[in-house]
């Protein structure tokens, strides 16, 4: 498995998580700090997901 397709499959987990700390921000939790906190992690997979983009473009696909 070549560079690319290790990062697009990182870039596919991180996506995963955020929409699971989205979902728990949002759905799971009653307490506003519990809400919060999920919050913020969904924000760093944000910025994981930017960066791991970012490098996927360093490796174009090859045809």
């Amino acid at each position: 498995m070549g560079i690319r397709e290790n990062l697009a499959r990182a870039l596919k987990y991180e996506e995963e998580l955020r929409r699971e700390y989205r979902w728990y921000a949002h759905y799971a939790s009653r307490d506003p700090e519990v809400r919060q906190m999920f919050e913020e992690f969904a924000q760093d997979q944000d910025e994981h997901i930017q960066a791991l983009k970012e490098k996927l473009r360093e490796y174009p696909v090859k045809r």
